[in-house]
This record gives structure tokens, sequence and C-alpha cells, in this order.
């Protein structure tokens, strides 16, 4: 049961790793009752994971005591960013020196957890309570949560044996342990048995389960299978949280309930908790988030910006990226304390950095690549990323450019029909009775030419001959033809004109400074030569570098190019794209940052 109730007090904080710690129990290291198996698969029936195992000889007075638990714990330190310390098993000698290590490594601040289970740790921190100095109690197990077995104080059985043991031992601490009493209530238990056996004839098994004991923790029944009865649902095991130099009773657990505030009532909830450094917000089980971000400033700090004060200390942390990390830690059940690192490098060196364990979260314009995923894990990708190539325009203008929707032989055919139709109409009309086609044979050609051109634009005021009108109807549908084929062929060449690239001879390409496997890409996969790559760091410098020829083409990421061509005009991307990962933020493989996968 009491793996029960450590599963349920992980799973309601939303904790999803856990570091166990306890003190052999004998010569061949074992503990009783097998309940890290029990408490392992328990936590993965919850989506958690037991991160790390810390076993601890059988403690002596000797001087090396402190430095054995020293170095195991300074080995959590380096290996683990899980912070959630369950202390299974221990004795006050364990404890003393466990948390004194704990406070000087800096694992009893803010954002770590503490949970001593059973009543050997929770007596060893009381017992440490009544012998050590309150700075040293308040210094060193404040906000620890100890879950201990629960029985009723104010039985007349308990009071009786209480005063009893109060008069005999008068300078032992008030809390008795819940073992000794266990034990008290078994002999109990078997002298009762064995009274009950003779009565009856039977066996002392028989006797014990049919005898009904009033021990020091309750009423104790047993089944047939030997198993004792919890009479009414009591409750098994109560909750407390170490503040000052006592302890607060946050509520109870027990099998039918799980956790609540008060006795026989079912809320699933806890009083709130007082956190290691007083903290109220509960900790997200990471400790103090190593977060680290790209220095350099890419794009003029949209994505990522760092600012610096006079010592060089980072003072502002902010653009995109950032935002998106805090809005998803705000989303988040518990509070994580993090401060952001920078780190002035490339993004391969530092996504190294997170492998190596010097930080544990990497949050920047970081792209999600498969090389990368065997080192680190990366969270579902909060934008779409892919390559293009980014390119100048130009618009190729000329003064016959009114000439160019159509071809010579198209408009040596529509010269000709002009011609030929306008010799039709001047004889049809020589022929009929036209005041307008009177007069000499040249003034006649003339008006005739004239009355065929302003057909084009408007029609024609009379016409007498029906031969000639037969021809205008011809001719009028040929101009209306004509006139739509050209407005729609001048405006497509004249945008593509203005789309048209400006690729330089010279064949220089700009690329974001640190982009390594972009690099690689383009060396790879297009088939570029080195020397003819060149990185470019701010979003100014590659338009700088456009203007002035020393690159003709640039091979950005999608989101840059948005924000390059929001700022800039008279470019355009050019090719086809190749799709990637989009941008993701950066966890070690050990540290399984569940929570982080929700984002999207």
């Amino acid at each position: 049961m009491i793996v029960c109730c450590v599963v349920d007090l992980i799973r309601s904080y939303d904790w999803r790793s856990a570091i166990l710690l306890y003190e052999e129990d004998d010569d061949y290291g074992s503990i009783s009752g097998g309940i890290i198996t029990s408490l392992s698969n328990a936590l993965q029936g919850v989506g958690a994971v037991i991160d790390e195992i810390v076993s601890f000889p059988r403690l002596d007075s000797s001087l090396t005591v402190k430095d054995i638990v020293g170095k195991e714990m300074e080995k959590v330190v380096v290996s683990q960013c899980c912070r959630v310390f369950v202390i299974l098993q221990s004795s006050p000698l364990l404890i003393f020196h466990l948390f004194e290590e704990a406070q000087r490594l800096g694992l009893m601040e803010a954002g770590n957890t503490w949970i001593v289970v059973a009543d050997s740790g929770v007596n060893s921190i009381l017992e440490l309570e009544e012998k050590l100095s309150f700075s040293y109690f308040s210094s060193n197990v404040q906000g620890v949560i100890g879950v201990k077995p629960y029985f009723e104080e104010t039985s007349m059985n308990f009071q009786r044996f209480y005063s009893r043991f109060r008069k005999r031992y008068p300078t032992k601490h008030q809390e008795l342990r819940i073992s000794a009493m266990h034990g008290h209530d078994a002999i109990h238990a078997i002298t009762l048995g064995i009274a009950e056996s003779k009565k009856r004839r039977t066996t002392l098994l028989e006797g014990i389960l049919a005898s009904k004991i009033e021990g020091l923790t309750g009423s104790i029944l047993f089944g047939n299978d030997g198993i004792r009865l919890l009479e009414n649902n009591s409750l098994a095991f109560q909750v407390i949280n170490f503040v000052g130099k006592s302890y607060r009773e946050m509520g109870f657990w027990s099998e039918g309930f799980g956790l609540c505030k008060q006795k026989d009532v079912s809320v699933n909830s806890l009083l709130p908790v007082f956190w290691p450094m007083e903290q109220i917000k509960v900790p997200g089980g990471w400790g103090k988030l190593r977060v680290e971000v790209p220095g350099n400033n890419v794009f003029d700090g949209s994505f990522v910006k760092v600012e610096y004060d006079h010592n060089g200390r980072p003072s502002f942390v902010g653009g995109f990226c950032i935002d998106v990390f805090k809005a998803s830690l705000n989303k988040l059940k518990y509070h994580i304390d993090f401060e952001f690192l920078p780190f002035n490098g490339s993004y391969d060196d530092l996504i190294q950095q997170v492998a190596l364990k010097r930080f544990d979260v990497a949050v920047g314009d970081i792209t999600i690549l498969a090389d990368r995923m065997p080192f680190v894990d990366f969270t579902l990708p909060f934008t779409e990323s892919s390559i293009g190539m980014l390119v100048r325009t130009k618009t190729s203008g000329y003064a016959w450019m009114l000439l160019k929707p159509f071809s010579k032989g198209l408009l040596g055919l529509i010269v000709a029909s002009f011609i030929y139709t306008t010799l039709i109409v001047w004889y049809l009309e020589t022929r009929s009775i036209n005041l307008n086609s009177t007069g000499a044979e040249k003034v006649r050609f003339s008006t005739t030419l004239w009355l065929m051109f302003s057909t084009i634009f408007f029609p024609l005021n009379k016409i007498h001959s029906s031969y000639t009108k037969f021809v205008m109807v011809v001719w009028l549908f040929v101009v209306l033809i004509i006139t739509q084929t050209f407005t729609a062929s001048l405006s497509s060449i004249l945008t593509t004109e203005k789309l048209k690239p400006k690729l330089g001879i010279n064949g220089i390409i700009g690329v974001n400074s640190g982009s390594k496997y972009l690099i690689k890409y383009l060396e790879n996969v297009i088939h570029f030569q080195g020397q003819n790559i060149r990185e470019i760091i701010k979003i100014e410098d590659y338009h700088n570098a456009f203007q002035s020829g020393k690159i003709s083409a640039a091979f950005m990421e999608m989101p840059y190019m948005r924000l390059f061509l929001s700022l800039y005009k008279d470019y355009t991307i050019y090719g086809e794209s190749q799709k990637l990962g989009g941008f993701g933020i950066v966890s070690g493989t050990n540290f399984k940052f569940l929570s982080f996968q929700h984002m999207h």
C-alpha cells in the first residue's frame, strides 16, 4: 500500500520521473518486500519512470560516512536532470548526512522535491528534530514531504500505552515508531491467539484468526487467508510536510479514497505544500533548468535575441522562439524554474552541449534533423520549415515591349489581314453610294484605311454595302480576339519579367552563419563548391551583399525567408523547396521532459 501512496503523490503533481534512495537493511543490500520493483512497475503504469536507484551501505558512526554519502549524491547531480527524490528506507545517521550533502550540492533549492517514505525515514527526521539545533533543521529539511503509517492516537489503548511509555522513557521523543507498535500488537495477537486456541482446542493460527484484538494501532481482524482487514476502510497513511521545526498535516491516503485532505472524503488532493525555499508553486521536479540559447542574434534577434549588460552578462533574452518556450511552460500544471544561458557557436555545437549534459534544454531556431536525433530529443515542431533559394528580381523593360506578346510571324499576319481587309472594304464601298468614298482614288483609299483602323477603337458610323457589313463583322470579331489576347499576354509578360531572378555570373551563395548542415546540403546535394559559399550573420548583411554583388543567391529556411521578404522588396523565392522538420526544443535523451511532447 505504501507503493500506491507514493505513486498517487507523484501522479497528482504530474511528475514524470524519480530518483530512489535507500539504505541497505542487511549485508546483501536487500530491501524488504520488493518495494523497488513494485514501485517501478506502478510508476510505469502512470507514465513515470525511475531515473536512478541509489543504495547506501549500512552506515555506522565512522568518519567515512559523510564521504560515502557525498560521493553518491555528487553522481546524482552530474548524471541526472530529475529532481524528485524518494527516500524509501534510512537511519537517522543517513538522514543527517544525506540532507546536509543535498544542501551543499544545491539539491534543497527551489525546484527540488524530497519525499521520505515509511516509518523509518520519517521518524529519523523527527529524531533529528529533537537532537539537532533549529538552525540545522530549518536549513536542511525544509519543504520535505513525509509519508508515515496512520493510526488513531486518541484510542484508549494507545493513550494508556503512551502514558506508561513516557513514564519509563521520559527523554524519548513523543513519536513512537509504528513498527514498534506493530510489533507490540503482534505479540498481543499471539498471546490472545494462544488463549483462544486453548479455549477452543485448535491450532495457534486458528486461535489468532478467531481473535478480535484491540491493538495500539486500532482493531485488528484477520480474514481466512491471514490478511489483516481494515475496519470501515480505516486510513492507512498520513502525508506531512516538514516546515520550521515541526511538520504540518497535509492529508491522508487510503486504498479506498486515495489522497484526501480530510478523513473519509474523496477529494484526490492535499493541502498546499510548502516546498523547499518556501516555494508555494508546485515544482516541476527538474530543479532549475539550464536553458541554452543561441547568443549570436541571427536575423536581428527576431527568433532569439540576447542583450548583455556592461559586465557581459545576459540582461534580456527574447524573441519568437523564447516566447513559444515561455508560453509552453505556462500551460504546464506545475512550476519550472529556469535560467537562460547564451552559447556562442554553431547550432551543431549547441546541440552537442545538451548531449554532453552541460545544459538541460536548448531553445531557439533549432531545426529538427535526422542526424541530430540520435544524440538529443526534440519536441514536436512549432514551425514548418523548408530550404529555399532567395534571389533578386529584375524588370527587362525596353522600347518595343508592346510588340512582345506576338511573334514576328503573327504580327505579319495581323498587318497583312488589316491591309487585305482594307482593300476589300475600299473596293466594295467604292461601288456603293458612300459619300465618304467619293473623290479621288487616293482620298478614297485613305478614308477607307482610316475607317478600318477606327474599327479597332470604335464602330463605324455608316456603311452602305451589305457585302461590306459582312466583311466588317468578321473583321470586328478578329479585332476582339486580338485585343483580348494582347491584354492578357502583356500582363503575364510584365508579371513574369518582374519576378524573373537576377542571377550573377560569379555563383557566390549566402547562408546563415553557423548552419553547418545547410552548407553540407549545398555541397553534397546541390554540388556547390565550398569556396562559393559565404556565411552571413545579420539580416541586413544579406541585403548589402545582394546590392554589392557579393552574392547572387541565398539559401535560407522558410521562416528566415518570410522575415526577409517582409523587410525588403525586389526579392523572390526561386525554384523548389526542400522540406525540413521545423523548429523544435531540444532536451537530452536522458531528460524525459514529457510535458513538452504535447506542444504543437
